[in-house]
């Protein structure tokens, strides 16, 4: 490897613009499988781990750091958005779901995981106990379907 490639490799690697484990799952159509999806599964748990004190304080009216919310969330949404769930749920074509997260654990982690994020954005942007309580049993569904994928 010459001197000019290793620089572009190290660079690429120490930038802060990828998703990590999750990326490269949106442009694969086909046979994405638990155990190879579990990293992205778990950093996008993380992710709403850490987004879900900070909106329980801005429900409760508790002085939170809306910026780190925001940070949070734009974080969540940057993996989100790396596995390509957003788009295949929004495509509305159930075949393109169960062919491409052909594993029942899978598909229902992808579902409750995109449910949560959207409650959350929704929550960040206008505060609401009801809203909040519906992103956090998608989350905990979420939580339960990466139990199950082996």
């Amino acid at each position: 490897m010459t001197r000019s490639a290793l620089v572009v490799v190290l660079m690429g690697a120490c930038s802060g613009t990828g998703s990590g484990a999750c990326d490269g799952f949106a442009d694969r159509n086909l046979g994405i499988v638990g155990t190879e999806y579990r990293p992205c599964a778990k950093e996008i748990l993380a992710k709403l781990d850490a987004l879900r004190p900070l909106l329980e304080r801005r429900v409760a009216g508790e002085a939170t750091d809306v910026t780190a919310a925001r940070d949070h969330s734009a974080s969540l949404a940057a993996r989100i958005e790396a596995t390509g769930i957003m788009d295949d749920y929004r495509s509305m074509r159930p075949s393109t779901v169960v062919v491409k997260w052909p594993e029942a654990s899978t598909r229902a982690f992808n579902e409750a995981a995109f449910y949560a994020t959207v409650r959350y954005e929704a929550v960040l942007a206008f505060p609401n106990d009801d809203v909040l309580q519906q992103g956090i049993r998608a989350h905990e569904q979420a939580k339960r379907a990466y139990d199950a994928m082996r």
